[in-house]
């Protein structure tokens, strides 16, 4: 009797760490570090253009990204651009995502959202996707709502835990 405590307490704590993996280490580092386009107004010739990142942009640099196309069938997340111009936390463009798709807009009830402060857009033109989320964790500007429970996210996300690394 006292082996089976033992066993559903070790089950429980392993549970609440890989939780703890999904909800804090969300992100894989991105391969691109801006939009690449082919030009055909060169001459005939075909030449890549780069184009930065910005809002009006990021959901199709987003959907591009590997996490966004390894994310579960039924995932569903938001995300949340703000600012702190103000002196308090002013939203500003919201994007649901869902597996291998980002659109500009809200999520109906999503599993969790992420908020990112929108000083970092400009950064995704020059560094990897995972190192600008790195950065803005370390200076505080990354925040989630978890909206679902923690078994929840755990079946749900389990396969995230390669990205853990993002959030080093």
């Amino acid at each position: 009797m006292k082996f089976k405590y033992v066993k559903i307490l070790i089950v429980f704590l392993i549970v609440l760490i890989v939780v703890f993996f999904v909800k804090e280490q969300f992100l894989k580092k991105g391969s691109n570090k801006s939009l690449s386009f082919n030009d055909k107004n060169s001459g005939g010739n075909i030449k890549q253009v780069q184009v930065p990142i910005t809002k009006e942009n990021l959901a199709y640099y987003l959907k591009s990204q590997k996490i966004i196309q390894d994310l579960p069938r039924s995932a569903n997340l938001e995300l949340i651009l703000y600012n702190y111009d103000k002196g308090y936390r002013e939203l500003e463009e919201s994007y649901s995502i869902t597996k291998g798709d980002v659109k500009k807009g809200s999520s109906e009830d999503p599993d969790m959202i992420i908020y990112l402060s929108s000083k970092y857009i400009d950064y995704f033109s020059s560094e990897d996707f995972c190192s600008v989320i790195k950065k803005a964790k370390l200076n505080g500007d990354v925040g989630y709502d978890i909206r679902r429970s923690q078994t929840i996210l755990l079946f749900k996300y389990g396969k995230m835990l390669n990205y853990k690394d993002c959030f080093g």
